[in-house]
């Protein structure tokens, strides 16, 4: 995917801006061991899913690469996995989940619960019931912070916040055309009761992505409006 092509090079693009945490797998924790130990926090991925060419129709189905003690051996502070509301697979996945909360208890180690709605019975995965019931969901099961969508308006999220008893980030999904429209959604977010983001795309594939995290962590931890944050992109 484009922005990630050298990993090592993204990352310290994004500890240049200033970030809290990257969301990173095991390979490139271990590949990139120098660059990342003391300079920035490790939530570690420990599920997948299927490629783009091993999928079955939409339907993606989850699996472990690793497990949180050898990840909590790799120095991760967090931990992340997906939640799969509205799949085929969704009793499967969240059963996984279950027991990934379990074993993140044992280790006194935070799990990031990503709750991502699909399936056939979910025409639009922002829309604030579909959220809503996601991130209820992952807390249940016992994420201590939920990664989902924003929906789009601070007062349908805040319903989203209001029903959710444990923080949420939003995600940032496919890389958007107008800078000010993804900060835009970060400041209504936040307003709402989120405390941050977990974006991808949106900060590797960024013209800058140490001046897009600048962006961001302007916003996220100083309460600059998008028309502020958009100072830091120049």
């Amino acid at each position: 995917m484009r922005g990630i092509e050298r990993p090592g090079e993204t990352i310290e693009k994004v500890i240049e801006g200033g970030a809290d945490a990257m969301l990173l797998t095991p390979g490139v924790v271990s590949k990139f061991a120098d660059i990342i130990s003391g300079n920035i926090g490790v939530i570690m991925r420990i599920d997948s899913s299927n490629t783009l060419y091993g999928r079955i129709g939409e339907a993606a189905k989850p699996y472990m690469i690793t497990d949180v003690e050898s990840a909590v051996k790799m120095g991760a502070e967090g931990i992340v996995a997906m939640g799969y509301v509205g799949s085929p697979f969704e009793a499967e996945s969240l059963a996984a989940l279950a027991e990934i909360a379990e074993d993140c208890r044992d280790y006194s180690v935070p799990l990031l619960a990503e709750m991502f709605p699909s399936g056939p019975k979910v025409a639009n995965p922002c829309d604030p019931d579909v959220v809503k019931l996601s991130a209820r969901v992952g807390s249940e099961i016992g994420a201590d912070f939920i990664k989902t969508h924003y929906t789009g308006n601070p007062d349908t999220f805040r319903e989203v916040v209001e029903g959710t008893p444990i923080p949420i980030v939003i995600l940032g999904g496919p890389k958007r055309e107008k800078v000010k429209d993804t900060l835009g959604d970060i400041r209504g977010a936040v307003d709402a009761g989120a405390i941050g983001v977990a974006f991808g795309r949106n900060v590797w594939q960024a013209d800058d992505p140490a001046k897009m995290v600048r962006a961001i962590a302007s916003i996220v931890h100083r309460g600059a409006s998008p028309d502020e944050a958009m100072k830091e992109l120049k």
